[in-house]
């Protein structure tokens, strides 16, 4: 695809209040500057290649997480550029403008922090063993007759059952979080994976997060590997479908 030089990759959008931001470098080592509109200020460098990779990824996220450290930011997706500051401004500050405010107004002074718990699949199989026979006895039978019916029969059960547990356990962490948390969501997962829930908290509540975490942990620890991330901005709740019909790598 070729993309007109010196084009404008976007980040996100912050208040014009807060444009004054220490400096940043963004994709392709690129100064990122604060390009505002009325009362809103996207977060943009400027780009002339074509093609994003693995670092440019990284140097996305770094931008978003540094402005974060000094305003509220709803972050653009990644690989969203423009061809000039005008069509920024015509196509994603202008037009959302409203909406945009309103967001920057819900998401002051919260955070993000993820949640993620991962199986030791060893104590996984014995937890669910112990507390299904029929399961250890299909499972003795699978081993001596070695078929691929009792294998696949096995298999079928064991995964209905990690399903089971899956909702199980994060509804322990929900439960955990819950009159903490301002809103949860819960992310896709894929086995070994538990859970993974990210969570919109207050920033004077990461103490009272911490210990809830805690006692997840104290609860889960047997099975679960629980890792807790953040705080990060707010991507899972504030991530701008922002309807800029903007063009984007993908």
């Amino acid at each position: 695809m070729t993309q007109p030089p010196h084009a404008v990759y976007v980040y996100g959008v912050i208040a014009a209040t807060a444009a004054e931001i220490p400096p940043v470098d963004g994709v392709d080592a690129a100064p990122v500057r604060a390009l505002t509109h009325s009362g809103l200020a996207a977060l943009v460098s400027p780009v002339s290649k074509t093609e994003l990779r693995a670092k440019d990824v990284r140097a996305h996220w770094r931008v978003l997480e540094h402005a974060f450290e000094h305003a509220t930011v709803l972050p653009v997706r990644f690989g969203t550029l423009m061809e000039s500051d005008d069509e920024v401004r015509a196509r994603l500050l202008e037009p959302n403008e409203e909406r945009i405010s309103e967001l920057l107004q819900a998401m002051s002074g919260l955070i993000q922090l993820n949640v993620k718990g991962r199986y030791a699949e060893t104590s996984l199989l014995r937890g669910i063993l112990r507390e299904h026979p029929t399961l250890a006895r299909l499972r003795e039978r699978a081993e001596r007759s070695g078929t691929m019916a009792d294998q696949i029969a096995l298999g079928q059960h064991v995964e209905r059952e990690i399903e089971r547990r899956r909702a199980r356990d994060t509804e322990v962490v929900l439960l955990a979080l819950d009159g903490v948390a301002v809103s949860m969501r819960e992310e896709q997962v894929r086995h070994p994976d538990a859970f993974n829930v990210a969570f919109l908290v207050a920033r004077d509540r990461m103490d009272d997060v911490g210990e809830r975490v805690g006692t997840v942990r104290a609860q889960l620890e047997d099975s679960i590997e629980i890792s807790y991330v953040g705080p990060v901005p707010p991507f899972s709740f504030a991530e701008a479908e922002l309807a800029a019909g903007e063009r984007a790598w993908a």
